[in-house]
């Protein structure tokens, strides 16, 4: 109870003003507030670009991973070994066991070699002369062996008859005129070599056409030998023809498989070389230090295509179904023998023996077309349409990249080769 005052008897004021307070603790209640709104705030421009950037990266990564994304496929084909001995016939113009290719090649060689031979050389000089007739406008007939004369006082002759023409009359002067004659030296020996050089005719001295007839040198007059030389004999020219022809026939062959189209092959010892010697400079029997030989050539050969020749063999030792197609793995293993070629006739007839390596064949594009199409539950069923395959893995590349590129040109097939049991 409130104290009171003892002599009035009223309530002590401070004992009022605690119990009103009091009360108005218990009675006065202010009204809750609301939560708080939350306001949406925008991100920062630097966070913007921030998650640009990461959205960026995460595409381009994935642009990445499917243009380098790879799968490699592994496929066992269907293969068997089998020993074959067959003849074949091929031809280029009618229906045999195979088609015939020809294949005509041209080329052209020169070789220079030293002369090794010696032997006693008696070798005239030879040479070009003009001889002019300045006597009078008749022409003049001179015989073989007719001789002229150098200033030295060596004798040379006409090889073949010949008539010189009179000279000409212009404004009442005879204007000499000639003829070229090949002279060749009365005796041989280097003595009589010359160089250019006037001539009279000791026939005509102690006569007026002495004077008048003359001879002047075209070319200098040079061969003229005696004793022991160098000589271009014809055995050497024959070996030297003899290693021309190899050489062009190794540089026509290896142009002739350069030139060949992929899947045709030259059949060993099916072909010719046709050659012709161009020159030979000296000629045979000449002395010289050295000579030189230029040789043309033609190389005809036969060709063969591989497709051809392994479904022939194919059909002869494999059952093969409609539509199948094998191909011959080592064809290089295998013996081939020319029985007989007719270049003319474009035939020719084969012995081919060894273990062929056979090799079921499928279209790879059109797998890899028809593998890009594919679901992951139907690659399987794909593999089946193909009964040339035996086995088939895919690997991915990485290899937790599983998704299947649409681009067949990132899709890789490789095929495993059996070996020989």
């Amino acid at each position: 109870p409130p104290q009171r005052d003892p002599a009035s008897g009223r309530p002590v004021v401070r004992d009022v003003v605690v119990r009103i307070r009091r009360e108005t603790k218990r009675e006065v209640r202010l009204p809750a507030k609301p939560p708080p709104k939350r306001e949406f705030k925008m991100p920062s421009r630097r966070a913007l670009y921030f998650i640009a950037a990461g959205v960026l990266i995460f595409t381009a990564a994935l642009l990445v991973l499917d243009f380098f994304g790879r799968v490699r496929v592994v496929l066992t084909p269907r293969q068997e070994f089998v020993e074959v001995s067959s003849v074949l016939r091929a031809s280029a113009t009618s229906s045999r066991d195979i088609a015939l290719e020809v294949i005509s090649l041209e080329d052209s060689v020169e070789l220079e070699r030293e002369v090794m031979s010696a032997k006693s050389v008696e070798e005239k000089a030879r040479g070009q002369v003009v001889i002019y007739n300045a006597f009078s406008s008749q022409s003049q007939a001179l015989v073989v062996s007719t001789r002229l004369e150098a200033p030295n006082g060596n004798i040379y002759r006409i090889s073949n008859p010949v008539t010189v023409p009179g000279a000409k009359i212009e404004n009442g002067k005879l204007v000499p005129q000639g003829i070229e004659v090949t002279v060749f030296a009365d005796k041989p020996g280097e003595a009589y070599n010359l160089g250019l050089s006037d001539f009279s005719i000791p026939g005509f001295k102690g006569t007026s056409k002495f004077e008048k007839f003359y001879g002047r040198s075209k070319t200098e007059i040079t061969g003229g030998l005696s004793g022991n030389r160098k000589v271009v004999l014809d055995q050497d020219v024959k070996a030297l023809v003899s290693e021309a022809e190899e050489s062009l026939r190794k540089s026509l062959g290896e142009r002739a498989k350069k030139d060949l189209p992929v899947g045709i092959f030259l059949v060993e010892g099916a072909s010719e070389l046709e050659t012709k010697v161009v020159s030979i400079t000296p000629p045979p029997n000449s002395a010289a230090e050295r000579f030189k030989l230029r040789l043309e050539g033609t190389l005809r050969a036969f060709a063969l295509k591989e497709n051809e020749l392994s479904q022939s063999l194919g059909r002869s030792y494999l059952a093969l179904n409609p539509g199948e197609e094998v191909q011959i793995a080592n064809r290089e293993a295998l013996g081939f023998e020319v029985v007989s070629k007719n270049f003319d006739e474009k035939t020719l007839t084969l012995r081919i023996k060894g273990r062929a390596h056979f090799v079921w064949t499928f279209d790879a594009e059109t797998l890899r077309q028809e593998l890009a199409k594919a679901s992951r539950q139907s690659r399987k069923e794909v593999f089946q349409n193909y009964p040339a395959i035996e086995r088939a893995e895919i690997h991915f590349q990485p290899a937790w990249w599983r998704i299947f590129p649409k681009n067949t040109k990132r899709i890789l097939l490789e095929s495993i080769m059996k070996a020989d049991s």
